[in-house]
C-alpha cells in the first residue's frame, strides 16, 4: 500500500535541480528520511503543477533516484518556495495555495499548507 504523499512546494530553479541532485541549500534528502521514519512519501512540485483533487506532476524518490510521476494532490503541503522578484511574489499570493486551508470545489478533500507566508 502506498504511503500518503506530503507535498513540498518549491520554486522553479530548485525543481529543475532535483533530478540532478544539485539542490544546493535545500537538503531534500531530509524530507525523504523523515518520510521513511513517519510513513509518508514526499513529493516535490511547483505551484503551476498543483491540481486540486486531481493527479499532478511531482518528483518522488524511487529506487534511489528522483523520478517525475503523476501523484494525487497531497492533503498536506509544506511551502518551501522562495521567490525573489515582486512579480513572482504576486503570483504566489494570488494562488489559492496561500490560504492556510483550502478545499477542492465539489469534493470533501482539503489541503493544509504550512509556512504559507
Amino acid at each position: 500500500m502506498q504511503s500518503p504523499y506530503v507535498g513540498i512546494l518549491v520554486n522553479n530553479k530548485l525543481h529543475r535541480r532535483i533530478p540532478l541532485g544539485k539542490t544546493k541549500y535545500e537538503a531534500i534528502e531530509f524530507y525523504v528520511e523523515a518520510g521513511k521514519k513517519y510513513g509518508f512519501t514526499p513529493c516535490f512540485f511547483r505551484i503551476e503543477d498543483y491540481r486540486p483533487g486531481r493527479l499532478m506532476s511531482a518528483y518522488v524518490m524511487e529506487s534511489g533516484a528522483f523520478t517525475k510521476k503523476d501523484v494525487p494532490a497531497p492533503n498536506v503541503i509544506h511551502n518551501r518556495a522562495i521567490y525573489s522578484s515582486l512579480s513572482q511574489n504576486r503570483k504566489l499570493r494570488s494562488c489559492p495555495l496561500q490560504a492556510s486551508r483550502f478545499s477542492t470545489a465539489g469534493t470533501d478533500t482539503a489541503s493544509f499548507v504550512f509556512n504559507s507566508c
